[in-house]
């Protein structure tokens, strides 16, 4: 075989190594690529989910304001009906005089106590009035 022929078939055998690197090459490439593809399918579906969350989170916020709303309005009447009772009691106290028998102490006793729970209760309800819920999807990231 002359020279150059074997020098032709080695070259070409060469070139056919070259090629066969390339081909595996271009195929880490396309794995790769198709590895990015599914990351960002992945990551797609993450943003799905946190918007489902956060929309998830959004209602039952607003259900704990409707909550809060409720369980102020009903300390209100609370509060409201202690303040009468206590004005009962204080007007069968102006009229019958200071506690002179036990029944009377316990009244007395009901009356400061209704006090202390009407202050305790308008406490409260200042603090529910000035203050919002704060939930942790107010400050999440999306």
């Amino acid at each position: 075989m002359p020279n150059s022929k074997k020098k032709t078939i080695e070259d070409l055998q060469q070139l056919n190594e070259i090629r066969k690197e390339h081909i595996k090459s271009l195929t880490e490439i396309m794995e790769i690529k198709d590895q990015k593809f599914e990351n960002l399918e992945k990551m797609y579906q993450g943003q799905e989910e946190r918007l489902k969350n956060w929309d998830q989170l959004m209602k039952n916020k607003d259900d704990m304001l409707d909550i809060n709303e409720k369980i102020i309005n009903r300390y209100k009447l609370e509060a409201e009906a202690q303040e009468k009772k206590i004005a009962a009691l204080e007007e069968i106290i102006n009229k019958y005089g200071p506690p002179n028998d036990t029944s009377m102490v316990t009244i007395m006793l009901s009356h400061m106590k209704l006090a202390e729970k009407v202050a305790e209760q308008a406490k409260l309800l200042e603090t529910l009035s000035n203050n919002t819920i704060v939930l942790a999807s107010d400050v999440a990231d999306i």
